[in-house]
């Protein structure tokens, strides 16, 4: 696997996990409804993703509940929108996280919600297993061990986060690790 390959492996796990959803709640009954409805809608979403096989992440009823709420309370109906991945009617449109580059705070709050929700473990496992997995060939156990001691949620919640707020200088040195990882024998 290629430094290149690699860097858009993780931005794809980051995407095709976290579909993001709507808006506090405010007291404000439409706004209730939309976020009823949109957290009804991702919460759909990454139970059919991991259903589906299609997110490195097993989503149970809770977990997925857990991180549509956390994503929609935190970002805010209206930004969702903005980003394109809400639709008028509160409802998850096909539109990934690598095609839009949020607020640096907006980004925080959907991975520190997928962490918080499936527990860092969880998380680190996943996303380890989904980047290492294809990695073969000469020197690849060398390879994969070293990626494994990189790949923690401490180092890879930063490099999230600035990959989906568009910071790619902040991803930088962590990426020269990673690449340092698949030139080992």
């Amino acid at each position: 696997m290629t430094r290149t390959s690699l860097i858009g492996a993780l931005c794809v796990v980051a995407a095709l996990s976290l579909t993001a959803c709507g808006s506090a709640p405010t007291n404000d009954s439409a706004s209730n409804s939309g976020t009823t409805t949109a957290i009804a809608s991702f919460k759909a979403q990454l139970l059919e993703q991991s259903t589906q096989h299609t997110s490195p992440f097993t989503f149970d009823d809770s977990s997925a509940q857990c991180v549509a709420r956390t994503v929609v309370d935190a970002v805010g109906l209206q930004q969702l929108q903005d980003y394109e991945l809400l639709d008028a009617n509160n409802t998850a449109t096909d539109k990934t996280l690598d095609e839009v580059t949020m607020s640096t705070a907006d980004a925080s709050a959907v991975v520190n919600g997928l962490v918080d929700c499936l527990g860092v473990k969880e998380f680190n496992a996943a996303l380890k297993n989904a980047v290492t997995s294809s990695i073969t060939g000469k020197g690849a156990a060398a390879q994969r061990a070293c990626l494994t001691t990189k790949l923690t949620a401490d180092a890879l919640k930063p490099m999230l986060i600035a990959s989906l707020s568009g910071d790619a200088q902040a991803a930088t040195a962590f990426n020269a690790e990673l690449a340092a990882c698949l030139s080992a024998q």
